[in-house]
């Protein structure tokens, strides 16, 4: 696919929301940007596994089925830490003191 895209006035690109969402772009996410020989090529960059927030209530997700130890690994990660959700709904995790 190929679209026309024009930078603002500080240099910044909008990608199109049809196309952030084919990739499961979402706000804060991370992008690779590749230039080379006079081309522009960005690639998503996904977390395996994350926290979002459903109806506010915490739900784990991956990009790939997981095991039992990576779920009680996160388990035990969470009941040492506090999380809370930011501004877009996903949950960061702050250490207890």
């Amino acid at each position: 696919m190929t679209r026309r895209l024009q930078l603002d006035e500080k240099g910044r690109l909008l990608l199109p929301e049809d196309i952030r969402e084919a990739l499961r772009l979402r706000p804060l996410d991370s992008v690779e940007l590749e230039s080379e020989q006079g081309q522009i090529r960005l690639r998503p960059v996904h977390v395996d596994v994350g926290l979002t927030s459903k109806h506010g209530i915490p739900v784990f997700r991956t990009l790939e089925a997981i095991s039992a130890e990576l779920v009680q690994r996160t388990l035990d990660e969470v009941r040492h830490r506090s999380l809370w959700p930011d501004s877009f709904g996903w949950f960061r995790f702050r250490t207890r003191p």
